[in-house]
């Protein structure tokens, strides 16, 4: 849902049978703490074993108009010159839909996702900016955040699911061994796996965020987390399962730091058992999120409820200034 590149710079393939993986990726999506620059805060990401990290990529705000290259402040360019000098690998999400929005230009919203004019545009979009992020170590694409938030029909999941496999396709022309797949949330997936089973059907791999929410954002017992994770990787059905996103408020509703940290320690328990399967984890956030920050979202979202306030801004590992949480510790790769 919330893996957004403002909150990490301002805060600043199909495969067959069971694949054998090495133990998976930590990847954080690192946010700054008060008064600390970007080194410091990937830094401590790679302190806990951190080696990757997430770079969300929204079409309409690098082509706002038909054909225009105009990204506000030009961040592609910064982007590229200052985070590989970090030394992390790289995930990106190529966003023509994320999470509550179409994110396509103005001119090609309202097509079917199917039409021809969005998948040649798209394919240019994306050669682009894999171009303008060439220093990038990339080591996964996914086309789409959260989509079945956004697309609530199986007819329309169909006509992404052909869209995407343009799209897999023209990445594979260059990147034939860059895994590529959607990100869909755990709460989608898990209850309407037939509506996205031929999207993963084409997909290299199962692509997922995890936040244990109920509906109204509340919070799930933190022990909840080792089925859903069961769950998920007998969805996957030998395919690799990256969670792109994942995380536990420390103040959300029916939460606490050491229920986060219970979290913390049911993930990895989780990565442990199904280290041949899992290939990348990805917790969201490093550092809580300012007041400021939780306000632009929630107006992005549309959600103005206490919980969902307190569950975006508490999935830290550490407090805003900067300070630890005993997930922290937890988290960290052995």
């Amino acid at each position: 849902m919330i893996s957004r590149l403002a909150v990490i710079l301002a805060a600043v393939l199909p495969l067959c049978g069971t694949i054998v993986l090495a133990d998976p990726i930590l990847s954080i999506d690192v946010t700054v703490a008060a008064g600390e620059d970007v080194g410091d805060a990937f830094a401590a990401a790679k302190s806990i074993g951190a080696t990757a990290a997430s770079v969300p990529i929204f079409w309409d705000d690098i082509e706002p108009n038909e054909g225009e290259y105009a990204p506000k402040d030009n961040w592609p360019l910064a982007v590229n010159a200052l985070l590989p000098w970090t030394g992390f690998d790289f995930t990106l999400t190529f966003a023509p839909i994320d999470t509550v929005a179409d994110r396509r230009p103005a001119d090609l919203q309202g097509l079917a996702w199917d039409d021809p004019a969005v998948i040649t545009r798209f394919a240019s979009h994306m050669d682009t900016m894999l171009q303008r992020l060439q220093s990038l170590h990339v080591i996964a694409v996914s086309v789409g955040n959260e989509v079945d938030a956004f697309i609530t029909t199986d007819a329309d999941a169909a006509a992404y699911t052909r869209f995407f496999i343009a799209a897999r396709a023209h990445i594979h022309q260059t990147r034939p061994d860059l895994p590529v797949g959607v990100k869909l949330t755990f709460g989608g997936l898990i209850s309407n796996p037939a509506r996205w089973a031929a999207l993963i059907d084409e997909s290299d791999a199962v692509m997922v965020t995890y936040y244990p929410l109920n509906a109204d954002f509340s919070i799930r017992p933190a022990s909840d987390a080792a089925g859903d994770i069961d769950a998920l990787v007998a969805l996957a059905a030998g395919k690799p399962l990256w969670l792109l996103e994942t995380g536990y408020p420390s103040g959300g509703c029916n939460a606490s730091e050491d229920d986060q940290r219970n979290f913390a320690v049911a993930l990895k328990d989780a990565m442990r058992r199904h280290h041949q399967a899992i290939a990348l984890l990805s917790w969201t956030f490093l550092t809580d999120l300012p007041d400021d920050r939780v306000a632009t979202l929630t107006d992005y979202y549309g959600v103005q409820t206490d919980c969902f306030a307190r569950y975006l801004q508490s999935l830290g590992l550490r407090r805003v200034d900067g300070s630890a949480k005993p997930a922290l510790a937890a988290m960290s790769k052995d």
